[in-house]
């Protein structure tokens, strides 16, 4: 008799061990809220991300997005000397986004006429074509073609300074009037009419500025003149320009030019 009642407390005894305190009795500290929540927020925030699979399916989306279906020219740098610009082209395989080789040096400008002192380094057997040029007529957008494929630049807007001279100048015989001058940060187009010896004002002819003499970078004959565009390596303003000297070194002769900015 005495060993069932013992076992009969023993499972009262475990019985009443078991049972789950109520929350009244144990309630969750504040600490222990802190904690839930912020795993639950932790828990959020790794769901939004994608996995390392998913990413590497975007970025190769985007890869795939970046490559041509077409085969096409590519511009890779430009670089603004208004009004002179150079540019580097490569040539790319459409569906691939490979780098071609260039196959001919005939590069093709629209409109025609349209750039001057075009200087272009070979391209023929590299994916790399780089060339410079002179934006003659002020020209918004120009496009270029070469192996069979085009690319059209956008020119950066530049609004150069308009300045009226109406100045005759003179060597020996021969004379010439400047009409105005157009002036750029570092250059400086001066527009010619009524010209004697063109020959003369293309070989022997130089500007003065800041007591140094500059030959002509380039020149673009029109129905009723001629323009001379000189470039320098540093900026300059139109007071900087002090004349034209024309002629052979040992006869060259010079004429003071007055030219103010801000005459527009």
């Amino acid at each position: 008799m005495k060993k069932i009642w013992i076992s009969l407390l023993f499972i009262t005894l475990i019985t009443g061990g078991c049972s789950a305190p109520s929350s009244e009795a144990q309630p969750k500290s504040a600490e222990s809220v802190e904690v839930s929540e912020s795993a639950e927020a932790t828990l959020s925030t790794q769901a939004d991300q994608p996995s390392e699979e998913e990413s590497q399916t975007q970025t190769f989306l985007e890869q795939e997005a970046e490559i041509p279906a077409e085969t096409c020219l590519e511009l890779v740098s430009a670089e603004d000397y208004a009004p002179i610009y150079q540019l580097t082209l490569r040539k790319v395989e459409g569906g691939t986004g490979n780098e071609l080789d260039f196959e001919t040096t005939e590069l093709l400008v629209n409109p025609a006429d349209s750039v001057g002192a075009l200087t272009m380094a070979d391209p023929v057997g590299s994916p790399s074509l780089s060339f410079s040029f002179w934006n003659l007529y002020g020209e918004e957008e120009i496009t270029f073609a070469i192996d069979g494929l085009e690319y059209t630049f956008s020119v950066p807007k530049t609004e150069p300074e308009e300045v009226e001279i109406n100045q005759a100048i003179r060597c020996g015989d021969e004379e010439a009037v400047i009409q105005s001058v157009s002036l750029y940060p570092k250059a400086a187009a001066l527009h010619f009419a009524d010209i004697s010896d063109k020959k003369l004002f293309e070989n022997f002819i130089f500007l003065n500025v800041k007591d140094e003499e500059y030959p002509p970078y380039d020149f673009c004959d029109e129905a009723d003149g001629r323009t001379l565009l000189f470039v320098f390596e540093e900026e300059i303003t139109a007071e900087e320009i002090q004349g034209i000297s024309i002629g052979e070194e040992e006869n060259r002769e010079m004429t003071v030019l007055e030219i103010k900015g801000n005459q527009n």
